[in-house]
């Protein structure tokens, strides 16, 4: 939507999760569709943008170490 600030990142999923070393561990985090949705001052309600979403996974925003792209 035109006119309508995004913010870069957010955080949407958080599940902190201690691995040792060497180790591997599946780790699942659901983000739902309704988290996605942000504000149009404008209209006075909520939506969804459609497009391209970088899902990423790291130890902090600066420390990114999986990432994925989603279609919506």
């Amino acid at each position: 939507e035109i006119g309508v600030k995004v913010p870069i990142k957010q955080l949407k999923g958080f599940e902190r999760v201690h691995i040792a070393k060497g180790k591997t561990l599946p780790v699942t985090i659901t983000v739902p569709k309704k988290e996605l949705r942000i504000w149009n001052e404008k209209k006075g309600e909520f939506f969804t943008p459609l497009g391209n979403y970088v899902f990423m996974i790291g130890a902090s925003s600066d420390d990114i170490r999986l990432q994925q792209v989603v279609k919506l």
